[in-house]
């Protein structure tokens, strides 16, 4: 198990594409009712959010420069707190670094970030 202080977060870019879409149809598919997944519709949320950042960002985690997950965080507004607020829409960890701290870490980042 690595050590999360190793992990490193950055905006993930159209090169991330092929990576990203691997973790997500992993995430789909450990749902408690997986549905199928359905990659021609996930590749074009993807590109959505890069060509309309507004729309929200993806974040890929890696360790050591090898793939640990990633991160969907998308914008909101909310009438009740009087301006906008973000969702994580997504966060998947890939299994062999779960439970070592990354997670927690992920979340403290997406807390700055939004």
């Amino acid at each position: 198990m690595s050590d999360a202080s190793n992990l490193v977060i950055r905006p993930a870019t159209s090169a991330d594409e092929p990576i990203l879409l691997l973790m997500m149809r992993a995430l789909a598919e450990q749902e408690p009712n997986p549905g199928v997944f359905q990659q021609p519709h996930v590749s074009k949320a993807f590109r959505t959010l890069f060509e309309h950042p507004e729309c929200g960002r993806i974040s890929l985690l890696s360790v050591d420069e090898k793939p640990a997950g990633y991160v969907v965080l998308t914008p909101g507004f909310s009438f009740e707190y009087v301006g906008t607020d973000a969702f994580i829409d997504e966060l998947y960890i890939v299994p062999e670094f779960r439970r070592g701290g990354f997670g927690t870490r992920t979340m403290q980042f997406v807390e700055a970030e939004a």
